[in-house]
């Protein structure tokens, strides 16, 4: 069996690392990798290193050596990014996350409310993009043909050398079109490519610190001989200081902060692959620091390749030292190190340019989205089909570049092109004034100056351009530095100047106001025509079709976290956004915004100012006050004293809007209405349960600031309310005075006048009736003395006997009309047997009363020392409580009980008792559970 040649190796090598890449991912996404490491902030940050790509790994030892320490400015310019995380990325990713944008052409046409800037930021970004995916290409067939090429070797083995060339270019393209399009084109978060991406970082920094090791210590033996070896090269020292003194060096660091965030794979993965601010935070230091690992060995490897003489230029000194010095081990590290780069940027980078060209080319065509059947698979597969085509369009420039372009050339290239979307990605955030026509405008006359002094010049080997006057602008890659002072200077003029000129819409300036914000949306009260979640997915199901739209609406209401049957508006609001971020995701910003402005549209009323959703701005603010510091920590702790205010007054208070919607619903109010704050507020009034619906919704449309006593019938009682109103512009404020007490404490003291004039008519009575009864007791003496039959005399003492019963109810009468009255505190010896006889007496004179059985079961010359009327009449009242808690014919009984110096009297019936409700009450004055006229409230209090 013959042996393998060096040609099949390095293609078998280069289709077993893919492989392995195939495998990685695929763990991943079938979750044997466990989601608690694969979702790792960590692991996240480490996917950053996509960023470096093939020419981060090669190229940029070419760049030390064409500028210097000024090339530092490639690490200083991408690590400074992530250095001011908090203050650019951040904030991006809070937009990005809450409405689902997912590239730099999805962020614009949010910002700009225009679908012909998603359109014109794709295909600028794309004819940026081609050469840097034509740069990966290069660098992995370069590499190839440095590993196996050999001088010494016949014509046709160099001429095979040259097919592995192309071959190998093929095998990329086709292996990360397969790759991109297993692993990156379905909707869900792509966990293998993130995985892979981690691999790759992790290759690259082990590699290229090993050169940088093996260069150091194998080639110049130590620090000691490569001091040893500059001090006979001070050359070499001199290169790295002079080119710092030409201005192009100084503008290395403004490109390379900017463009690392416009590149369509830096968005992609920092971005919208993201979804946790803590990712950030760690890359604000995890990203500098590792940018800083990897620029450790890149001046040993420049020396190393001088000193070794290798055959092949400076950008690929990683690759040729080692091979140099015969170590093929390191080399093939090397080499799957740059495969590792190069498929990393040039697989995300597919995947992001298609998602801007399905969202802002293919999806806004109308009869795509017209009587679809699944547009998930439709999304999909169109998705493949334009990673496949971006990927073939790199390659095909990397076959129209003429013979001689460096990798270094390609970056700045690309590079440059990607910095003209630097003033309107910062305007997003830093200028509510930046509008879509000064965007266009700059962007156009900043992409154009691009293609015509740089791009074409490249392909076709223009090199000066005379222009009027006889002015000579310099063409070409060399001359980048003034192109770029004088195409994004045209651009940001331009942006500016014309932004000032024209006016923003008024879409426009409300989304500016949202992405200036620090979470990056402004909640509004807007009205929606629809006023079920039912109705709302009907809606959609005319443009999405009834499948797609009800998992839509289902999806989101699994990230709300909420309830189909909440029809508040509030809640729909929240659903009808989530929506369109969501839908946002799928088929991007322009599309989703236009479909949902169809089906779903907001309305305002006429001229009329947007509202704030006050409700959603004081949660917001309530998850974010621990972070506030300065003037806003105390503006914060301010308005948690007047909403604690609120909430403690003992009047319940709520606020609504012009539309009825109700933004404020405080404690007192959940206490008198029974309606959570989480029922009422974002509900329209006229949507509360009844009866506060109907008695909220009648009185805010009242001309009446005030109405007093309101009735309202709750659980089988009645209620007396005081409301009152404080109208404003934009709001009203009702208050609302639960009268209830109040009406029932006046009703009971005209009931305990009238029941205090009977007693004294009582009293008047009593003493008048005792006149005659003496009269009628005297004469049946007299009668029972001057007679000797015995019938009279039997007769007379029943006279005698009747008028004493008469005689006696007139004094218990005149003895109960006068308790409580001045001197009857008089304490004195008091039987407590005949006190509750005496009680037992009169009750049984009510005739209306149902029939009960007193059982006194105190014993006879019970004495304690006391006033006999008010304890008669304490008797009375509870005897009177029993008898109307007991069924009839019932027994009550009374018992008492000493304990040492104090008697201890026990009314024990056998009705149905009080309920739990009213125990801690019973002893208030007035407060009765007896119907209006049948009881006072007062005999227990007394």
């Amino acid at each position: 069996m013959e042996a393998l040649s060096e040609d099949q190796i390095l293609l078998l090598g280069s289709c077993a690392y893919f492989g392995v890449l195939f495998l990685v991912a695929w763990l991943t996404d079938s979750a044997i990798l466990p989601r608690r490491f694969t979702d790792s902030p960590l692991l996240h940050m480490l996917a950053l290193g996509v960023l470096v790509s093939a020419w981060g790994f090669y190229g940029v030892v070419d760049l030390f050596n064409q500028y210097g320490y000024g090339a530092l400015s490639y690490y200083m310019g991408a690590g400074g990014l992530f250095l001011f995380a908090p203050h650019i990325l951040m904030p991006l990713l809070r937009l990005t996350r809450a409405y689902q944008l997912n590239s730099l052409a999805d962020l614009l046409v949010f910002r700009y409310r225009s679908p012909f800037v998603g359109a014109l930021a794709t295909g600028c970004l794309l004819l940026c993009a081609l050469p840097l995916l034509a740069l990966q290409i290069q660098a992995v067939a370069d590499t190839a043909l440095i590993i196996s090429y050999r001088p010494e070797s016949p014509f046709t083995t160099r001429q095979n050398m040259f097919a592995l060339h192309d071959r190998l270019a093929w095998l990329f393209c086709i292996a990360t079109i397969l790759f991109a399009c297993l692993f990156g084109a379905k909707r869900e978060r792509h966990r293998g490519l993130i995985m892979v991406l981690v691999l790759e970082s992790l290759i690259k920094w082990v590699a290229l610190l090993a050169v940088g090791y093996f260069a150091l210590h194998y080639v110049f033996g130590g620090f000691t001989g490569l001091e040893q070896w500059l001090s006979l090269h001070p050359e070499q020292l001199q290169t790295l200081y002079h080119p710092t003194e030409n201005r192009a060096s100084n503008m290395l660091v403004t490109l390379f902060f900017a463009t690392a965030i416009v590149l369509p794979h830096l968005f992609h993965v920092g971005l919208a692959e993201n979804t946790r601010l803590q990712t950030l935070r760690l890359a604000s230091w995890g990203v500098p620091l590792y940018l800083l690992c990897l620029s450790l060995p890149v001046l040993p490897i420049l020396w190393a390749g001088f000193e070794l003489g290798t055959a092949v230029t400076p950008e690929y000194f990683v690759l040729g030292v080692p091979l140099a010095a015969g170590n093929m081990g390191l080399s093939a590290m090397v080499y799957l190190a740059g495969l590792s780069a190069a498929v990393g940027t040039t697989v995300v980078m597919a995947l992001a340019l298609s998602t801007m060209c399905l969202n802002h080319w293919l999806l806004p065509l109308r009869y795509v989205l017209g009587g679809m059947v699944d547009l998930y698979s439709l999304i999909a597969r169109l998705r493949r089909v334009l990673i496949a085509l971006i990927i073939i369009g790199g390659y095909l420039f990397y076959r129209a570049l003429a013979i001689g372009q460096t990798l270094t050339d390609l970056a700045i290239l690309s590079l440059v092109g990607s910095l003209q979307f630097l003033p309107g990605a910062f305007a997003v955030l830093y200028s509510q004034r930046a509008n879509r026509q000064g965007l266009i405008v700059g962007l156009c006359a900043g992409i154009g100056l691009w293609v015509g002094c740089m791009l074409l010049p490249m392909l076709f080997g223009w090199r000066l351009l005379v222009l009027p006057l006889d002015i000579v602008l310099r063409l070409g890659v060399e001359n980048w530095s003034q192109l770029v002072a004088l195409s994004v200077g045209a651009n940001i003029l331009l942006f500016v100047g014309v932004s000032r000129l024209t006016q923003q819409s008024e879409d426009e300036q409300r989304v500016a106001e949202q992405c200036a914000t620090e979470n990056g949306t402004r909640p509004l009260r807007l009205a929606l025509d629809v006023d079920s979640v039912q109705g709302m997915e009907e809606r959609l199901a005319s443009a999405l079709g009834a499948a797609i739209a009800e998992q839509e609406v289902k999806r989101a209401l699994t990230d709300l976290d909420q309830a189909a049957e909440d029809a508040r508006p509030y809640a729909l609001r929240r659903l009808r956004d989530r929506l369109e971020a969501n839908l946002s995701g799928l088929m991007g910003a322009a599309v989703a915004h236009a479909l949902m402005d169809r089906t779903l549209p907001y309305h305002t009323a006429g001229a009329a100012p947007m509202r704030e959703d006050l409700y959603l701005i004081e949660n917001r603010i309530n998850q974010y006050r621990h972070h506030l510091t300065g003037l806003a920590s105390e503006l914060d702790k301010l308005r948690r004293h007047y909403r604690q205010t609120l909430e403690s007054l003992p009047m319940a208070v709520c606020s609504m809007g012009q539309d009825g919607e109700i933004v404020l619903w405080n404690r007192s109010m959940v206490e008198l209405t029974g309606i959570t704050v989480e029922a009422a507020q974002g509900s329209t009034v006229g949507n509360l349960s009844a009866p506060w619906g109907a008695l909220l919704k009648g009185f805010s449309e009242d001309e009446a600031v005030t109405a007093h006593k309101q009735t309202l019938a709750l659980a089988g009682r009645t209620r007396w309310l005081g409301l009152h109103k404080a109208p404003s512009d934009s709001e009203q404020i009702i208050m609302i005075d639960d009268l209830t007490e109040t009406q029932q404490l006046e009703q009971e003291l005209l009931h305990s006048e009238r029941l205090a004039s009977i007693g004294r008519l009582a009293a008047g009575v009593a003493h008048e009736i005792g006149n005659p009864v003496t009269g009628i007791a005297c004469l049946a003496q007299d009668l029972d003395y001057e007679s000797e039959q015995p019938a009279v005399k039997e007769t007379a003492a029943k006279i005698l006997g009747q008028t004493n019963r008469i005689t006696r109810i007139v004094q218990s009468l005149v003895h109960f009309s006068h308790a409580g009255h001045a001197g009857g505190n008089e304490h004195s010896r008091v039987d407590l047997f005949e006190c509750v006889e005496e009680a037992i007496h009169l009750l049984s004179l009510q005739k209306n009363r149902q029939r009960v059985y007193y059982n006194n079961l105190l014993s006879p010359d019970t004495f304690i020392k006391g006033n006999e009327q008010t304890l008669v009449q304490m008797f009375i009242n509870l005897l009177s409580n029993a008898c109307d808690a007991s069924s009839p014919d019932s027994p009550i009984d009374i018992s008492a009980e000493q304990h040492n110096k104090e008697w201890i009297v026990r009314v024990r019936d056998y009705g149905h008792g009080i309920d739990a409700a009213h125990i801690q009450r019973i002893f208030d004055p007035f407060f009765t559970t007896k119907p209006v006229g049948q009881g006072t409230g007062l005999g227990l209090s007394l």
